[in-house]
């Protein structure tokens, strides 16, 4: 066999190695990088949290006003295919005043998109029950 044929097996096997490594230095860099983002969700949990809170109340309070007020008026309450509508706006509107850094790093917080929608929706009947168990107890107090 001739000295070129060892060469070509040597150099194919040469960028081979050199390919897997890459792969494997990829990787590694990666794994850092997760690490880090979760090391810094935990270090800036407060921070994180209070964005959290902070986002809720200004998309409810929007929301409340554009949406809810006017029930709460006429002393009418919310049929449930109205909070369904009126909670998948709040969920829209709250993913666009977080932007799509806070988005991705709720979901990583989250674990999973479906799990942020879930507590969004859960936060926001929540405080809309509250608003009406506040409003129903005002009524009672004035009679």
């Amino acid at each position: 066999m001739s000295s070129l044929y060892y060469f070509s097996i040597f150099f194919i096997v040469f960028i081979f190695f050199n390919f897997f490594i890459l792969m494997l230095l990829k990787a590694y860099i990666d794994n850092k990088k997760i690490e880090n983002k979760n090391k810094d969700i935990i270090l800036h949990f407060d921070s994180y949290i209070s964005s959290f809170n902070t986002l809720l109340q200004i998309c409810f309070d929007i929301i409340y006003k554009d949406e809810i007020l006017i029930y709460s008026l006429e002393s009418m309450s919310l049929k449930e295919e109205e909070v369904n509508k009126i909670s998948k706006k709040f969920v829209k509107l709250f993913f666009k005043y977080s932007g799509e850094n806070f988005i991705k790093r709720f979901i990583f917080f989250f674990g999973s998109k479906e799990t942020l929608v879930f507590v969004l929706i859960d936060n926001f009947i929540t405080k809309l029950a509250d608003e009406e168990i506040l409003k129903h107890s005002v009524k009672t107090n004035m009679i």
